[in-house]
């Protein structure tokens, strides 16, 4: 509720404990834009709230998630999973799965080395390439339809 109040452009907000999210928020690592194909979902990436051992239940854990969510649109709460807050339904869901899986793109990577991220301005480039908007264009509604395919393909939907 803390969102809505002070977020007016937010009408979805998503709770989850996705694994990779919660994994690397248990590590100290906060989600940055490693990916080509989800990191221009988090251009800034997403930022980390520790409010100790347990859950977001009072007034004044509802300001500290606003202040650490911002204008941004994904805040992983430490140990516990993610709030998103976005626009609509379609988005909400769109972002949610966007950043377990930019999350556990990112943990893999970590196996391996040291992932870089992606500049603001590599991203905005890319985001404005001469091609046109990037292949799922300026709204979630690209990747909603696309994930509507699968389940029907699967005869889930």
């Amino acid at each position: 509720s803390s969102i809505y109040k002070a977020r007016p452009d937010v009408k979805s907000v998503v709770h989850v404990h996705p694994f990779w999210c919660t994994t690397l928020s248990i590590a100290g690592k906060r989600i940055v834009p490693v990916g080509t194909s989800y990191g221009h979902y988090f251009p800034d990436g997403a930022s980390i709230l520790d409010t100790g051992f347990g859950w977001l239940v009072t007034e004044e854990h509802g300001d500290k998630l606003v202040k650490a969510l911002g204008s941004g649109r994904a805040v992983v709460h430490k140990g516990h999973g993610v709030v998103v807050a976005e626009r609509g339904i379609c988005e909400a869901v769109v972002t949610t799965v966007t950043l377990e899986l930019l999350a556990r793109q990112q943990a893999y990577a970590s196996m391996l080395g040291s992932p870089q991220a992606y500049s603001k301005l590599e991203i905005e480039q890319y985001d404005h390439r001469p091609s046109g908007a990037n292949i799922w264009g300026s709204s979630a509604r690209g990747r909603w339809l696309w994930y509507e395919r699968r389940l029907r393909e699967k005869g889930l939907a």
